[in-house]
This record gives structure tokens, sequence and C-alpha cells, in this order.
């Protein structure tokens, strides 16, 4: 089944050429091919709508598509290697979003689950940047994420939540 994500290239390996990215909506890994990345000239920080189909290597329980096609006028180089200007990069931009958000979160006003959303909108930030820092901060295991589902037979997430204790996805009673 084919599918248009938008996907952000985490790594690309040298020695191979080929990439890994992460769809932004829902977190799932990509693996992007050697001639896509070289057609394309992906790097670590682009962002791009990507063509996915489901991965057949003995890789899925790791990475779930393999890229196939690149939206070519929806690339977005985020990090420019020929530039040494001492301006901020958006990669910096990111940094300093997983920041904000662990900050907005360890409030005690704010200790809840909370969509993507509310988080972009409490920050008065952009929800695609959001989305990435949110992507990383769970990577790396500094935020809980959960997926939630309106019907059992859904193979997507209506949506996800993001908490920084998995205790508040759990109501309380009293």
């Amino acid at each position: 089944m084919l599918n248009t994500l938008k996907i952000y290239v985490q790594h690309v390996l040298v020695d191979k050429k080929c990439g890994f990215g992460v769809d932004i909506d829902q977190g799932e890994r990509v693996f992007i091919p050697p001639n896509l990345v070289k057609k394309y000239r992906l790097a670590e920080g682009t962002l791009a709508q990507m063509r996915v189909i489901p991965n057949t290597s003995r890789m899925i329980n790791s990475t779930k598509y393999q890229v196939v096609g690149v939206v070519a006028e929806s690339v977005t180089h985020s990090v420019d290697t020929f530039d040494d200007d001492d301006e901020e990069t958006p990669r910096v931009v990111v940094a300093k979003m997983e920041d904000r958000i662990l900050s907005l979160l360890s409030e005690t006003d704010n200790q809840f689950a909370h969509r993507a959303t509310e988080i972009a909108s409490k920050l008065d930030a952009d929800n695609d940047e959001v989305q990435l820092a949110l992507g990383k901060l769970h990577r790396d295991g500094e935020i809980w994420e959960a997926k939630v589902s309106r019907l059992g037979t859904q193979k997507k997430a209506s949506y996800c939540l993001w908490a920084l204790d998995d205790d508040w996805f759990v109501p309380e009673f009293e």
C-alpha cells in the first residue's frame, strides 16, 4: 500500500549512502535507499514528502516503511553544510524546542498528557516544529507517547498524546 508521509531525515550513512528518517506525524522509522538519497541530495535535517510502502525486509520490526519516491518540490534542506555563517540553523532551533517542551511539561499546571497541537499552542510555536522535537524526545527516551485510536479496527492512530511520565495517561479516580 503506497502512502505519502512527511519525513524528517535523521541519519545518512556515508559508507552505504542510504538514509533513515522518521514520519513526523506518527513517529515511525523509514528506510531511504541510496538512489533517492543521491538524487535529492538528502542530508540529516532534510524534511520532505515521501512516498512509502511497508518494509518487507527482516528489519520491519525496527523500520516500518521503505521510501520508494520523493515529492521533489517538497524537499527542504534545513542544514546547509556549505554555509559557514554563525546564524542559528533549524537544527539549533529544534534543540531549543526540545528544552521548551520539557520545561512546559515540567510545570505543575501542565503535568498531564497533551496532544502536540496543545503543546504548540501553549508554546506559540509551529506544529511541525513541535512534532519533530517530540519525535526526537521520544526516540531519546525523554518523553512518553500514547497512540489513541477511536476504533479497535484502525491501523493508524487517530492522534497521539505526549507526557513526561506514563502515569499521566491514567486518570485518577477519587
